[in-house]
């Protein structure tokens, strides 16, 4: 072995999962990770994406979001993506179940209500 290269040993990777949504999706087309290489307003775009999607935010946020998505490939890319993904998983039936505490305090919330009034 001496004077021999040695190679790092490489975990097979699955080319295909069909129970995941994100494999419907082109690679081009997929979210990617937040990177140092954005720019500020790329930063500022991405955390404001998803509730951009889902119609969340105000007036003016969401015209710069739409206009900076407009202009910014990647971050288009990014919001084509988002929208791909949450598509594809309103076609699935996945159970969400608030965290019990949340739920605890909603109820005791109802609770309250209705005895006030």
């Amino acid at each position: 072995m001496c004077g021999q290269a040695t190679t790092a040993r490489t975990v097979p990777r699955l080319a295909y999962l069909p129970s995941d949504p994100m494999n419907d999706i082109p690679s081009r087309l997929r979210p990617r990770r937040p990177s140092d290489s954005l720019s500020p307003d790329c930063d500022r775009a991405r955390v404001s994406l998803s509730a951009f999607v889902d119609d969340e935010v105000d007036a003016t946020e969401g015209a710069w979001v739409r206009s900076h998505i407009e202009q910014c490939e990647r971050c288009g890319n990014a919001e084509r993506g988002l929208r791909l993904l949450l598509a594809a998983l309103r076609g699935t039936e996945i159970p969400v179940l608030a965290p019990r505490t949340l739920r605890l305090r909603v109820e005791q919330q109802f609770i309250d209500a209705r005895q006030q009034g």
